[in-house]
This record gives structure tokens, C-alpha cells and sequence, in this order.
């Protein structure tokens, strides 16, 4: 998967300029906090580099097996190959599971802010009403909740986070890396602030 782009943050006084430059440039314009329910609260994060670390386990009594437990290991490495400070690594935090969900959910992030800062407590992927679609759908929505796991909302762009099942990748996308460099990497500016991708 490539994943070189140019990402340079603006003022959204400067939009117009870089529009045109983008024109003629052939990169395209994106907003980089296209996540429309983003959670008020945040995973804690120190910045300078450091990584956004995210704690998973697997659930005790429901733990990822079979194909969903590659689903998983794959969700984890192409969150933590993106150009951003997320990393997954094992250690406590919430729990991966599967279980049963209501129809028409077939993933579902459990969390909860303390303060501002983002807990998730548990994810669960609802097998049952994956059973009957490719792997690749499978993938997708694993991919998906756990980009959930970073206190990211739903996209309308073609990202990993968009809503619906259709034209959604299973990895994240410079859409999603833009999300997460804006809330963690540049949320000391104002939310106008833009990608360049």
C-alpha cells in the first residue's frame, strides 16, 4: 500500500491559495476533520513523536478466533504502518471480542469520557451477522471499530471510518491519517484548520 503524500496544515484563510495550487498540483484538497461525530474527550497523548499508545486483550470468555482473530492482528498492523503516532500493542485496555449485536450493527465500540480523556471499555464484532459476507467485509468492519478505539467519529470521505458499507477500504487512508494528525498532532489550532493531501 502507498502511502506518500504531501500533508501540509493551513489557515482557512489561506484556503483559496493552495485550492488553486492544488489545481495545478494534482493533490487534492480534504478536510481533515471530516469525522462528524467525533467524541468531545480523547485518548491521552504526550506528543514530540511519542506514540498515541492503544492497550488492547482479548475478551476473557469471547476472544477473536478463527478468521477474526487475523481480522484483528491485520486492523492492528495497518493502524500502526499509517503515518500517525497510533500504535497498537498488547496490554490490558479495552477488550476485543464477538458476540451478539442488534441488526444492522455488525461492530460496535464501547466507551465512555472521564473528563477528556477517552475510555474505550470493550469492542465487539458481531459474527452472526458477518457470517455471510466475504472476508474483505469482514476486514473492513474490524478495521473500522478499531479506528473507533482511537476517539475518531464516522467520515463521509473514502476512509476506513466512512459510514455505510459500500466504497470503504480495510485500511486507513490519508483521509483517516489526516483525522488523527489534526485531533492529536495540530489540536492545539483551531478546528478550521485543514489537510493538504
Amino acid at each position: 500500500m502507498n502511502k506518500t503524500a504531501v500533508r501540509v496544515t493551513i489557515r482557512a484563510g489561506s484556503v483559496g491559495i493552495l485550492l488553486i495550487m492544488a489545481m495545478f498540483s494534482g493533490y487534492k484538497f480534504a478536510l481533515s476533520y471530516n469525522n462528524y461525530d467525533t467524541p468531545a474527550c480523547k485518548l491521552p497523548y504526550g506528543g514530540g513523536g511519542s506514540y498515541l499508545t492503544v492497550y488492547w486483550q482479548d475478551h476473557p470468555s469471547y476472544p477473536p478466533s478463527g478468521f477474526y482473530s487475523s481480522a484483528f492482528i491485520n486492523g492492528r498492523s495497518a493502524w500502526n504502518g499509517a503515518p500517525t503516532p497510533v500504535w497498537f500493542t498488547n496490554g490490558g485496555g479495552p477488550t476485543l471480542g464477538l458476540g451478539a449485536l442488534p441488526p444492522g450493527n455488525p461492530g460496535v465500540v464501547s466507551y465512555s469520557c472521564v473528563g477528556q480523556t477517552f475510555v474505550a471499555s470493550a469492542l465487539w464484532v458481531d459474527s452472526g451477522q458477518l457470517s455471510s459476507y466475504p472476508d474483505a467485509i469482514k476486514q473492513k468492519v474490524v478495521s473500522h471499530e478499531l479506528g473507533h478505539t482511537v476517539a475518531l467519529g464516522h467520515s463521509y470521505n473514502y476512509a476506513v471510518l466512512k459510514t455505510g458499507a459500500t466504497n470503504v477500504p480495510s485500511y486507513p487512508t490519508t483521509d483517516d491519517e489526516c483525522a488523527v494528525n489534526t485531533r492529536y498532532i495540530s489540536s492545539s489550532w483551531p478546528a478550521a484548520w485543514y489537510c493538504f493531501i
